[in-house]
């Protein structure tokens, strides 16, 4: 019997690439979408989806229960740190309140591994690098302060109800997946439209920041 699996996100660059490496393994996969989101490009065909909202306990359960996966990865997220300035409430709801619901709701399945995509947004100011666990984390930004509520919750669960759940600390990983706002598709975009004279430069934002990048399947390799 194929091990079936349940992606949060699937429809991200994260969970794109994921579902590919366990759909080329031979997984059964499951997509959670927001209602009325749909799978699309090679995957539509051939993942499953089950519709729930971030911001509701009843569907993330719902959701859980009816796929009972073997294995769970939860990688939904608002994921564009700027904007959490602009809903902190919501983006801790959806992130660190997602991940208790679902976690919870995993524990209640006979047998059910957890992934829960946390963030090096946890360290914020912490003055050290590169970083490790045992660094202090100062996050800098409500959606900082949200995975770091989450990272929390899956060693609160994990010991709570003996759940195998583990949080993986993910630095900035991009692909040509990513969305258009993101800086390195910026400027990839920016580049060809100099190229073809449809713009005469390029505009980003602060030039001190400073980051380092890996690209998003060899990301999920390691959290598989």
């Amino acid at each position: 019997m194929q091990p079936r699996v349940l992606i949060t996100g699937i429809t991200g660059q994260d969970g794109s690439y994921l579902a590919e490496q366990l759909l080329a393994d031979g997984y059964d996969v499951v997509g959670m979408v927001r209602p009325g989101t749909a799978v699309s490009g090679v995957l539509s065909d051939r993942v499953s989806v089950v519709e729930a909202d971030l911001g509701s306990d009843d569907d993330l359960v719902r959701a859980v229960a009816t796929v009972a996966p073997d294995q769970l990865f939860h990688l939904a997220a608002p994921s564009f740190v700027p904007a959490s300035w602009d809903a902190p409430g919501a983006v801790v709801g959806e992130i660190a309140g997602a991940t208790g619901t679902l976690l919870r709701a995993a524990a209640a399945l006979d047998d059910c591994r957890v992934f829960v995509a946390t963030s090096a947004e946890m360290f914020g100011d912490c003055g050290v690098s590169p970083q490790s666990e045992s660094t202090p984390m100062r996050p800098r930004s409500p959606y900082g302060v949200a995975k770091l509520a989450a990272h929390g919750l899956v060693g609160a669960m994990r010991d709570r109800f003996g759940l195998f759940a583990v949080s993986g600390i993910l630095f900035n990983h991009e692909s040509p997946l990513r969305p258009e706002h993101f800086l390195p598709r910026k400027v990839t975009r920016g580049a060809a439209a100099i190229a073809l004279g449809l713009q005469d430069e390029l505009v980003l934002g602060s030039l001190d920041a400073v980051r380092d990048w890996s690209h998003a399947a060899d990301v999920m390799r390691g959290a598989r």
